[in-house]
């Protein structure tokens, strides 16, 4: 996915030198009741940045580069790159159970939502071939995601720089389920029509069956997005001062 997200939404706005001047409380550490509201009041409300507080916009999420790619024995063989695109939805996103959070860092996280969409628009390029069918192009797409319930979890570890401990993880895992996939791939086959319109339609017509192929791809691509942003942003802030202080 990603700047990421509703997790590095709450990262971003516990820095509490700048919450005097934000409007977005903190929260005590451990407090995942509190953490899963205020994580709901970002998206719903700060979904577009905070500046007191350094809050990137969430929707649209900005991604710079997103790949998949999917080979092996599979029916699914494709190599497809999407570059510069905006992933929309975040903001009508709820978080419904947070774990972890805890006075020590270390240990196991866990945050869960769903939305109505998630749609990835902008430029890609694909080759390879799909069940029985090849397919080239570069152009622009539409990529949705429909109902997608979001289990995000990942090891809490720490690193001490300046005398200080920052979170950090190397394992952060996200998975979803969805009621239906879409796409749309412009420029399909260099442009040709009639290949381009059967194509599009082929894929949404065998939704089901395309996605449970490249999933896991999907899934690895949208962890490693949140993890390296989650990562660059931990790197900067001492682990307890995230939290309000008793």
């Amino acid at each position: 996915m990603l700047k990421i997200f509703f997790i590095l939404a709450f990262s971003q706005i516990s820095w509490c030198s700048k919450f005097q001047s934000s409007k977005i409380p903190q929260c005590h550490v451990g407090d995942t009741n509190c953490i899963k509201e205020i994580t709901n009041l970002v998206l719903s409300q700060f979904y577009g940045g905070e500046p007191n507080v350094a809050l990137s916009q969430l929707d649209p999420l900005k991604i710079q580069r997103m790949g998949i790619k999917q080979g092996g024995n599979s029916p699914v063989n494709i190599d497809l790159t999407f570059e510069n695109v905006e992933l929309h939805g975040l903001k009508n996103f709820v978080c419904y159970s947070v774990k972890g959070f805890g006075e020590d860092p270390r240990g196991q996280y866990e945050m869960k939502l769903r939305g109505p969409y998630f749609i990835l628009k902008g430029p890609y390029n694909i080759k390879g071939q799909i069940l029985v069918l090849p397919i080239q192009g570069r152009g622009v797409s539409n990529f949705t995601l429909l109902n997608p319930e979001l289990h995000v979890i990942w090891t809490g570890k720490t690193k001490k720089k300046n005398g200080k401990t920052h979170l950090y993880t190397d394992d952060l895992k996200m998975t979803f389920k969805i009621t239906r996939m879409q796409a749309y791939f412009g420029n399909l086959f260099g442009g040709n029509p009639a290949l381009g319109e059967g194509t599009n339609r082929f894929l949404n017509e065998n939704w089901q069956d395309i996605f449970n192929e490249i999933k896991e791809s999907i899934f690895d691509a949208f962890s490693l997005i949140i993890q390296t942003h989650l990562n660059n942003m931990w790197a900067h802030h001492n682990y307890l001062q995230m939290f309000k202080q008793l």
